[in-house]
């Protein structure tokens, strides 16, 4: 039975009305993603919070609606590898409708190879053209401090970092619009002892670098300028002879191999950026660990053993924890993988080979498993180190010691790594680390 009141509206009618004066309804935000390439995806947030990863253009719509009279702000949270995405139309408040009209744009960026070289303290630095190879930009090389050990660009697109081995530094510089490195004021931060690597996180909010010496790993936030502040605390125990980290494509976890006690230590990522060691804070690898990569999934992790001559291969559980695959490793031959390389695409990997001038390549299953490919091995340069690839995983380049090169490849049906048709081109003097950027 509905009461009538004083002026004929029903009491029922007069109550639907006050809940949404007071503010019961509530409104989806959403809009349209537009020129992101295909197997990309771009990560959004609203309200700093509300994560949605989209995979395709068209119309997208969060999770979490917004209660009437509020407001939302939507930003990129993890940008696609190799394009920038901007927002337009992106905040608002006094929401009182489906909110439809956010607009996100993607472009496609330039890429440039960046290769540090220990012998003369420089980065060697090359444009990538259409055919994947490499032509050294106009100021060829930028200097760093001494022994430099290990280069990083942050996914943006905005900085790159190297780690001197030399006089425990980050050299820091931003990226410019034509891809040549500009030292940031000041020029380096203090990176510990006989700093070894340094990863940055998806976000490009976080970096860390390990400290072999110390079995620590440093903690930084990166600022505005792309400068490196040590966060609180501004270490993390990790194993002996902490040599490389890498951090998952969600920025949830964090793994370092150790390459002096055979193992891998495990962390979660807090939201100021700080590791905090899981429950089990390591798990066991092969002997002298000495290169960690996770796969573009967040789900498989690998690691190159330098003394065992094999790869080690994880799942990540639901809580990061890594769990060793059956079987746990698949062999490296001929032996002493330096560096392992997932492909963006994630059904590829490769293992550089100092001691027999190859690189050694593998196809993954839809387990995560490492399979030899059916070309085992490619020729490389004299001693070659690492191995990176581009994000479109058309091209893949690898740095080369012994001879001072960069060996340059396409990558064909399979995975396989065919040399292009000028095989290698100049690096600086002992050139050790190797990495891509978009700008």
């Amino acid at each position: 039975m509905s009461l009538r009141s004083s002026n004929g509206l029903t009491a029922a009618v007069s109550m639907t009305l006050c809940l949404a004066a007071c503010g019961g309804s509530t409104y989806t935000i959403g809009g349209t993603v537009t020129g992101l390439s295909s197997g990309r995806q771009v990560v959004l947030n609203d309200n700093a919070s509300d994560a949605l990863t989209v995979t395709a253009n068209g119309n997208f719509t969060f999770n979490t609606s917004v209660a009437a009279n509020g407001s939302y702000v939507v930003t990129v949270g993890i940008q696609p590898t190799g394009q920038r995405c901007t927002v337009a139309n992106g905040s608002g408040t006094g929401v009182t409708a489906n909110v439809t009209n956010v607009s996100v744009s993607c472009a496609t960026l330039s890429e440039s190879v960046y290769v540090v070289n220990q012998g003369d303290k420089t980065v060697s630095q090359y444009m990538v053209g259409t055919d994947g190879a490499l032509a050294p930009m106009s100021t060829a090389t930028v200097a760093t401090g001494n022994v430099p050990n290990c280069i990083a660009a942050d996914p943006t697109g905005r900085y790159a970092y190297v780690v001197n081995q030399g006089d425990f530094t980050v050299s820091q510089f931003t990226i410019g619009s034509s891809g040549s490195l500009v030292p940031i004021s000041p020029a380096s931060a203090s990176a510990g002892f006989e700093p070894a690597s340094l990863t940055i996180d998806p976000t490009g909010r976080y970096a860390y670098v390990t400290n072999p010496g110390a079995g620590v790993v440093l903690q930084y936030a990166v600022g505005s300028s792309g400068a490196l502040t040590l966060i609180s605390p501004a270490s993390v125990v990790a194993g002996v002879g902490a040599q490389s980290v890498a951090v998952d494509a969600t920025g949830h976890y964090a793994y370092v191999a150790n390459a002096n006690d055979g193992t891998v230590s495990q962390y979660t990522i807090g939201t100021g950026g700080a590791l905090t060691p899981m429950s089990s804070a390591t798990v066991a690898a092969g002997l002298t660990p000495y290169f960690i990569a996770v796969h573009p999934t967040g789900h498989y992790a690998y690691v190159a053993n330098r003394g065992d001559n094999t790869i080690s291969q994880y799942t990540i559980g639901a809580g990061g924890t890594l769990t060793p695959m059956s079987p746990p490793t698949v062999a490296a031959t001929p032996g002493n993988p330096q560096s392992v390389t997932v492909d963006p695409t994630g059904l590829y990997a490769y293992a550089t080979s100092p001691s027999q001038n190859v690189v050694l390549q593998y196809t993954i299953d839809s387990s995560g498993r490492l399979t030899p490919s059916s070309t085992m091995t490619i020729a490389t340069g004299a001693t070659p180190s690492s191995l990176t690839i581009d994000a479109t995983s058309r091209y893949a380049y690898v740095a080369n010691q012994g001879d001072n090169t960069v060996s340059q490849y396409a990558i064909g049906i399979g995975g396989v790594l065919t040399p292009l048709s000028t095989a290698t081109v100049a690096a600086g003097s002992h050139p050790f680390s190797i990495t891509t950027a978009y700008h």
